[in-house]
């Protein structure tokens, strides 16, 4: 959706909703507060529409200011929705219940589209800080939610007070994106509470929300070239871990443990362990697949929620455990030393003399 489709959405929604009020289906004390917002946001759309009528040339100026519109209607919109879904849930009008529940399904799509040109709008007009950085996690965080209402993996029971909660979330982020423009938001606690709030949203998934946990099977590793599958992933990992992209922002940390551990188990599992610990070299390969297989679910929201909620956690720390188990049985003072490709070991002894020897070799192969 661009942010135009978007923009006529919204303000469609809001124009239906003061509708309503114009025809008398809700009662001027219950809306009162939200009228002066409905009003000033008519003024800014058709101020904004004056200017793209009078200049079409300046197009950066112009996404722009619609960027910066979209920032300032979207809370209007969400609130809207709250008073929807609060004060008008019980209307006898059927013109309101009709609105409402055309409202109620189009919010996932509607936030979900806010949510990613917000983010946008954060690349192209914030500089990166800590704040920003925590408002993207909690972006990523609802942007995965809202992408698995929409696969029906959420319990039907519980969606509506989901999404009520995700809407409340989403307008938080937006309050907290201006503020931060205005130069506000530094002095603010609300940008501490967004990484609080994630925490109990995702107990609470955890316990009540999801309709069935995520099969948290091991995964078997399918390749047959197992170092290579493992020099791949690191790579891969440390790549992630050292990105600025938003997407990566809500599980670095995992990605870093994840890289962590396997490289201190990587660094112990030469040619000859993985032929000597045959069993121990295939829980690595499928624990790194597993974890490989979580990280870019998450990455790509395809079931990301049910892998961000149990699998990638519990992976994490089936990882810990092997790594615990491989350092007791290959401890560094034996085996072998890996130098730059994993399948190439080089081996160790302990006289001086074939060690010195051995340095030199690789010194030629290098220098080679």
């Amino acid at each position: 959706m661009t942010q135009y489709e978007l923009l006529h959405n919204v303000i469609g929604n809001l124009r239906d909703f003061h509708r309503l009020k114009v025809n008398g289906c809700v009662e001027y004390e219950t809306i009162e507060y939200v009228l002066p917002h409905l009003q000033l946001m008519a003024l800014r759309v058709v101020n904004f529409c004056c200017f793209t009528l009078v200049d079409e040339s300046a197009v950066s100026l112009v996404d722009s200011k619609l960027a910066n519109l979209l920032v300032e209607v979207i809370p209007v919109e969400l609130e809207v929705m709250h008073i929807c879904c609060t004060n008008l849930k019980g209307s006898k009008s059927e013109e309101v219940e009709r609105f409402i529940k055309q409202l109620v399904e189009a919010s996932p799509n509607i936030l979900r589209e806010s949510l990613i040109h917000l983010q946008e709008h954060m690349v192209n007009w914030l500089t990166p800080s800590t704040s920003t950085c925590n408002i993207h996690v909690m972006i990523e965080f609802l942007l995965i939610i809202l992408t698995d209402v929409l696969k029906d993996v959420i319990r039907h029971d519980k969606l509506f007070v989901l999404l009520a909660r995700v809407r409340e979330l989403t307008k938080e982020v937006f309050v907290l994106v201006r503020n931060l423009e205005e130069n506000m938001n530094e002095a603010s606690d609300a940008n501490l509470n967004l990484l609080e709030n994630i925490e109990l949203l995702k107990e609470d998934l955890k316990n009540d929300f999801l309709k069935a946990r995520a099969d948290s099977s091991q995964l078997c590793f399918p390749m047959s070239d197992g170092p290579l599958f493992m020099t791949l992933l690191l790579t891969n990992l440390n790549d992630l871990a050292n990105s600025n992209a938003s997407s990566v922002a809500l599980i670095k940390e995992e990605i870093k443990q994840v890289k962590e551990d396997l490289e201190i188990i990587r660094s112990l599992f030469g040619y000859v362990e993985q032929e000597l610990h045959r069993d121990l070299w295939t829980r690595v390969l499928d624990v790194a697949y597993e974890a490989e297989h979580a990280i870019n679910s998450i990455l790509a929201r395809d079931h990301g929620l049910l892998q961000l909620i149990f699998i990638l956690p519990d992976t994490v720390e089936k990882i810990k455990l092997v790594k615990r188990e491989v350092q007791e049985k290959l401890p560094k003072s034996s085996g072998i030393i890996v130098a730059n490709a994993p399948n190439k070991p080089v081996e160790r002894n302990s006289s001086s003399t074939v060690g010195k020897n051995n340095c030199r070799f690789l010194r030629r192969r290098q220098s080679g």
